[in-house]
């Protein structure tokens, strides 16, 4: 465009110095060209500063949104890492419980057998209280006989 623009000046120039009886009509008509042509650049110019501004506001926004992406992620991370670590405590409490259990159902086991084992005895350890309280009551008469 500038080029064109430049072109058309110099073609403009040619032919004000070619046909010097129009040149001042050309030179007013030139004139008005070149400011033209200057308003047109500053324009231009202020859409390009005006463009630049708002690349840089997209690009900011872009690294707004990287930024608050990438925080959002280590949130999710963080957040992650502490149900892990929440599930590690659960599942470790778990075992502990399970362990306790286990435990106790074998010494619930064992003292089901000790009972049965008891129980089974039980008339045996009654026969011989028997046994024992009867030797016991006949010595007492024997020895309140003999006093």
């Amino acid at each position: 465009r500038e080029e064109r623009a430049r072109l058309f000046q110099e073609s403009l120039k040619a032919v004000q110095h070619a046909f010097r009886s129009w040149a001042p009509l050309l030179g007013i008509i030139r004139r008005e060209l070149d400011a033209y042509i200057a308003h047109l650049e500053g324009e231009v110019a202020a859409h390009a500063e005006e463009q630049a501004r708002w690349l840089a506001l997209e690009a900011d926004m872009e690294e707004r949104e990287r930024l608050l992406r990438e925080e959002a992620r280590a949130l999710r991370l963080a957040e992650r890492a502490g149900e892990e670590a929440r599930m590690q405590e659960l599942e470790a409490g778990l075992e502990a419980a399970q362990a306790a259990l286990a435990c106790a159902t074998h010494t619930l086991h064992a003292e089901r057998a000790h009972t049965a084992e008891v129980r089974e005895r039980l008339p045996d350890v009654e026969a011989q209280l028997h046994t024992v309280m009867r030797a016991f009551n006949e010595q007492r008469r024997a020895v309140a006989e003999m006093v």
